[in-house]
């Protein structure tokens, strides 16, 4: 009789312990809070385009793709399934391929803490220097973590508000990065340093 009481008192601590805890072994751990800062129109658009100061404009091709891929937890080494958001902004730009992306993945803590991270991109492939623009906004439990959204801004002769920004003055070149949740991505600089500003999607 006493064998099986430890035995369900056991059970018992097992099912409180456990409670709530979802199986990402199973069930991929959901980016729903990544797409809570990026424009629903952007997943939708097969271009982004751009345009500088002299209102030349150029449009990158869109392409989206969501992902599950294994992954291992950060201190037990559990595997995990875990979604990844890919966004690809491509085109030629100053007679080079040139790129924007923006990629969204979870890291799973063994405490069931969930950090989630986009990364934003700016690079050319024939980028001599092979070093690109970036800006990382992570969350943690589907609130953000640090607010990259907080900057005021002036390109090309026009304000902007709740910007996130990246600038590499030891950079010659590509060397700008502009966020925000309405646009996704906002501004860049090219091979020249000179600006390109969101003006739309097709």
């Amino acid at each position: 009789m006493k064998f099986y009481s430890k035995f369900i008192l056991l059970g018992c601590i097992f099912i409180l312990i456990n409670c709530g805890r979802s199986d990402y072994s199973i069930s991929p751990v959901e980016i729903d809070e990544l797409y809570s800062i990026i424009p629903e129109n952007l997943l939708n658009s097969k271009s982004i385009c751009f345009t500088n100061a002299n209102n030349e404009e150029t449009c990158l091709e869109v392409t989206t793709e969501e992902r599950i891929v294994t992954k291992l937890t950060s201190e037990k080494n559990e595997e995990y399934k875990a979604k990844q958001l890919h966004i690809y902004m491509g085109g030629m730009l100053n007679n080079r391929i040139f790129q924007l992306s923006i990629l969204g993945s979870t890291t799973l803590h063994d405490n069931n803490d969930i950090i989630s991270g986009l990364t934003y991109n700016s690079m050319s492939h024939m980028n001599p220097s092979g070093i690109s623009t970036s800006i990382n906004v992570v969350f943690k439990n589907s609130e953000l973590f640090r607010d990259r959204f907080t900057e005021s801004v002036i390109l090309n002769g026009e304000e902007y508000s709740q910007v996130g920004l990246r600038i590499k003055d030891e950079l010659s070149s590509y060397n700008q990065l502009y966020i925000t949740k309405e646009h996704g991505i906002l501004g860049f600089s090219d091979l020249n340093n000179e600006i390109w500003v969101f003006s739309g999607l097709e």
